[in-house]
């Protein structure tokens, strides 16, 4: 059955998370973090947090641009996959990095979460983001989310939504990033992320009792590939219609 990618509207935050939530709920990162807070809570807190994301996409900034993505089965409608793309025209700069943001106390008043794992994520990740030179005070596009809705594995939606970038990037000579789990790191390096530049681990055992032990992503790097002027102005029209 056929598959359709669009961009997100402010209405679709409730059915973003809820694709969300399907994809991490069963993931270890995820148990650890959120494990005492009741999926109602979770699934309120989210949306929140992806309405003010999506709404960000008519307001792009000098330091920033979102692009929140979904793929819908034509012919039932139903969410496939979801992602979050952001170029960055001034680079990585870790203090503007919300999606790693961490607040004092519960995240946002989200009681129970599971904060001092939230914090070493947080303080590893934007060290492996800002380490690498490609990232500081270069232009660059990141993935930031990926997922595939469990019933809708292996139909090529997480493909699509990688890939969604590339035209656009290469037009403007820009690299991708990832921080690529241990689960997606093939399937990144397929699509042509081809260069390792850090990696991120963390002992999942020093904040709960689940046994799931140090679990890893790594920083992965797509240089853009050069193309004729035509076929850079076409890819460039494509990318950003709609």
């Amino acid at each position: 059955m056929p598959l359709t990618l669009s961009h997100c509207t402010p209405t679709d935050a409730p059915a973003f998370t809820t694709c969300v939530l399907a994809t991490y709920t069963l993931q270890p990162r995820h148990i650890t973090t959120y494990a005492s807070v009741p999926y109602a809570a979770q699934h309120a807190h989210f949306t929140a947090v992806f309405a003010a994301g999506i709404e960000s996409q008519a307001h792009p900034t000098s330091s920033l641009e979102s692009h929140y993505l979904k793929v819908v089965d034509d012919a039932t409608g139903e969410w496939v996959a979801y992602a979050i793309w952001q170029y960055l025209p001034r680079g990585y700069v870790p203090e503007e990095d919300r999606f790693t943001e961490v607040k004092e106390g519960e995240e946002g008043g989200l009681e129970g979460v599971n904060g001092a794992m939230l914090r070493e994520m947080a303080e590893k990740t934007r060290r492996v983001r800002g380490e690498h030179e490609g990232r500081r005070g270069a232009h660059w596009l990141v993935l930031y989310l990926l997922g595939t809705h469990p019933k809708h594995e292996r139909r090529g939606a997480a493909s699509m939504l990688i890939r969604w970038a590339f035209p656009y990037a290469d037009a403007g000579g820009k690299r991708c990033y990832v921080d690529g789990s241990s689960v997606g790191y093939a399937l990144y390096k397929r699509c042509g992320f081809s260069v390792d530049v850090g990696e991120i681990s963390v002992d999942l055992d020093k904040y709960g009792s689940h046994g799931f032990g140090v679990v890893r992503w790594v920083a992965m790097m797509r240089e853009p590939v050069e193309k004729p002027e035509a076929e850079q102005s076409a890819s460039r029209e494509m990318v950003f219609e709609g």
